[in-house]
Parts: C-alpha cells; sequence; structure tokens
C-alpha cells in the first residue's frame, strides 16, 4: 500500500500524510521495519511455513489446483507486483461482508453480489472462497472446485480453500485428488482433525483399513479433539474384526466428550453384537437421552424390547424413530410388518410401507417393502394387486443378485 507518517501528537485521526515531507523520518522507519521483517523472517519463517515439497509432488500438487499461487511474499518478493492500498478497498470489503450475511438467508443474493464483486476485481480472495463455499452447501461440486481453485491461484496455501477443494474432490469420488488435499492441509497446519477424520472416511470407503487407522493414530498426537478421533479409530477397528480393542476404545470416545451419542450408539452394537443385552439398552438410552431424535438408537432399543417381549415398548420406540426421520425407510418397513403381525390396523401398516416404498425410489433397501404390501394386500382380499406387489419384489431381489 502507499506509504504513510503521521506525527500522532499533533495528528490523531491521521489526517496528514508526511511521507515526503518528513524523508529523514520516513527512511529511518521504513529502515527499522525491514529490520524488524528481517527478524521475523529469520527467526519464525522456517517454523511457520509448510516445508519445502519436492518437484514431483509440487507439479501433483499443482495440476490438481492445490498449488498454484504464490502464498505468502518473503521481504524480496514485497514489490513483485503492485498491490492494492487496503482503504482504496474498503467498499468491497464492505460488500464481501454484506454477501458473507446473505449466505445465511438469501443464497441467490449472495451468489449474485459476490459475482459482481469478481467482475469489478478478479482477486478477491474472500469472493472465491465463499462462492466455493456456497456452491458446496448447493451440491454444485464441479462449479465448486472451480471456485476454490480460483482462490488458491491467489495463496496457495490458504487453508479453507484447499480443505474446501479437497472435499469437493471427496464428494465428487475423485478420493485421490481428495486425500492429497487432505494431506497438504495436515502438512501446513501440523495436524486438522476434520482433515484426518475425512481422510480416514475415505480409507475406510476403499477399504484400506490399516491405513485409516494410522492416519488416526497420528492425529492423537495433534488432536484438541480426541473424543472424535478416538471413536473414527473404534469404528475402523469393529471393521477390522478386532471389538474388544474397538469397545475401549469408545470408551476412550466416552471420557473425553461425555455428551456426544454416537460412541454411545457404537458401543451399544457391540454389547448387541455380543448378547449383552442389559448393557446395550443402557448405552442405546444414552444415545437417546443425548439426541432425543437418534432414529436408529429408538429404532435398535425397539428391536432388543421385542426380543425381551415387551413389544408396546417396541412399537412405541419405532412409532418415534420414524418421527424422528420421516424418510427412514427400514423403521417404515418394520413397523408396518409389526402391526400387521399383532392383528392391529392394516390400514395405516399399508400406508406406512407404501410410505416406505416411496422415500426408496431406487430400492437400496432391497425388497422387503413389497413383501410386507403383498402379505397386507392378500389378508385385504387384494390378490392381483398382492401378485404384482410379489412381482416387483422378485424384480429387485433378481437386480440386486446380478
Amino acid at each position: 500500500p502507499r506509504p504513510e507518517v503521521f506525527e500522532l501528537k499533533t495528528d490523531p485521526q491521521e489526517q496528514i500524510n508526511l511521507y515526503t515531507e518528513a524523508p529523514a523520518v520516513s527512511e529511518d522507519l521504513e529502515g527499522r521495519l525491514a529490520s524488524l521483517r528481517e527478524v521475523i523472517d529469520r527467526e519464525l519463517g522456517s517454523s511457520t511455513r509448510p516445508p519445502d515439497l519436492d518437484p514431483e509432488t509440487l507439479a501433483q500438487l499443482q495440476a490438481l489446483g492445490y498449488a498454484a499461487g504464490q502464498g505468502g511474499v518473503t521481504l524480496d518478493q514485497e514489490e513483485d507486483r503492485p498491490r492494492s492500498d487496503p482503504k482504496d478497498k474498503i467498499g468491497l470489503h464492505r460488500r464481501v461482508m454484506r454477501a458473507q450475511s446473505q449466505m445465511r438467508t438469501d443464497a441467490d443474493a449472495a451468489e449474485k453480489t459476490l459475482l459482481e464483486l469478481l467482475d469489478e476485481d478478479s482477486e478477491i480472495l474472500d469472493a472465491h472462497q465463499m462462492l466455493g463455499q456456497l456452491t458446496t452447501t448447493q451440491k454444485r461440486f464441479d462449479e465448486a472446485v472451480n471456485h476454490f481453485r480460483h482462490a488458491l491461484e491467489i495463496d496457495s496455501d490458504h487453508q479453507n480453500s484447499i480443505m474446501g477443494l479437497a472435499s469437493s474432490y471427496k464428494e465428487l469420488g475423485r478420493n485421490e485428488e481428495a486425500l492429497i488435499g487432505f494431506k497438504r492441509i495436515l502438512e501446513i497446519t501440523g495436524g486438522d482433525t476434520r482433515a484426518s477424520l475425512a481422510m480416514a472416511d475415505i480409507l475406510v470407503a476403499e477399504r484400506r483399513l490399516d491405513e485409516a487407522a494410522s492416519v488416526l493414530g497420528e492425529a492423537l498426537s495433534t488432536t484438541e479433539l480426541a473424543g472424535l478421533i478416538y471413536n473414527k479409530l473404534g469404528e475402523v477397528r469393529v471393521e477390522q474384526g478386532r471389538s474388544e480393542i474397538a469397545q475401549s476404545l469408545f470408551v476412550k470416545a466416552i471420557q473425553e466428550k461425555d455428551d456426544w451419542p454416537l460412541p454411545h450408539f457404537n458401543l451399544a452394537v457391540l454389547y448387541e453384537e455380543r448378547g449383552e443385552i442389559q448393557p446395550a439398552m443402557a448405552s442405546y438410552n444414552r444415545a437417546i437421552e443425548l439426541a432425543p431424535n437418534y432414529h436408529q438408537a429408538q429404532f435398535n432399543l425397539g428391536r432388543l424390547m421385542g426380543q425381551l417381549g415387551r413389544v408396546d415398548r417396541q412399537q412405541e420406540l419405532w412409532e418415534r424413530a420414524i418421527e424422528s426421520s420421516p424418510k427412514f425407510v427400514q423403521g417404515h418397513y418394520y413397523l408396518s410388518k409389526l402391526l400387521m403381525d399383532r392383528g392391529g390396523d392394516l390400514g395405516r401398516a399399508e400406508e406406512l410401507v407404501r410410505a416406505g416404498i416411496a422415500a426408496d425410489p431406487k430400492h437400496r433397501e432391497g425388497p422387503l417393502g413389497y413383501y410386507i404390501l403383498a402379505d397386507i394386500l392378500n389378508r385385504t382380499g387384494r390378490s392381483a394387486e398382492a401378485q404384482e406387489a410379489v412381482r416387483m419384489g422378485r424384480e429387485i431381489q433378481a437386480a440386486a443378485n446380478r
């Protein structure tokens, strides 16, 4: 920015710039500032900058948009290109702030404001990053990639944009590109819980369980949110068939953060799988106490109640489960069958199963809904409709087996 020198005793509002009128003072201050910058670069620079990258890694990062820009500059680079004075950009800054507020209430208006800002000044990093955030929220991930890449052309170490770009790659199924970005975040920051968890999610999905466990183990040495890492590592150990270790990890997660429902739920599932019904019920109840709309915990606890012969309580919990999650397909199916088996209201049972079918257009829950529907239709004397439901169920089952 333009150099400025003010005499604060006589000009406390900084109205009169003496830079050219007091050259000796200006030169002295510039010299002292340069010396201070040299000290900062020498004593702090090496510890605050990310490690140097080998040419192959740098080329890979550049190809994916993670290392397109210059990032921070050294003293020698300070004058490498013209830079705007911040005071000249205050109007743009206020519009960026307005767009930030609009993002919470009117996404279309926010996008319009940000695009207009970039038409005036294409190097407003925050505008690019905010557009990436906005399009991510709207699941426009290809556009988000472009916005985050533009932000990184301005500052290649901008952590929110690296995280946004990696997350967008993840949503697009471009897992290797995403992993590179999350790893870059860890290199820059020395540790980031969100990045570690995101990497673990990808590695678990790809069944690279040992790698996922390694990433999470390293995260434990840097995170301030150990409960999240212990829980995720417990989930990985479950996938590896190491349930005893998983149990101890879920317990550690609870000790770190007792008011988080997920490790209580995970612990309950382990107890249930081992036939330890009472501890399982206690853990499911704790999860529901912490998250009253935790539909899967309500459903699982209802199933245990049914095993104990407490069918009224089972039905009550399954009713609560679909209230908590109206698109919970499995809950609709099983509640429908329970009503039918108890000789209850077949009209309501049919409504429930049809609602479940409607909520599962890609048949991810398989053919069960159609078979339950066929049973209800037979019981209400509609044999032709029942046969059609059976045919649909068999088609879904055959497609799943192919």
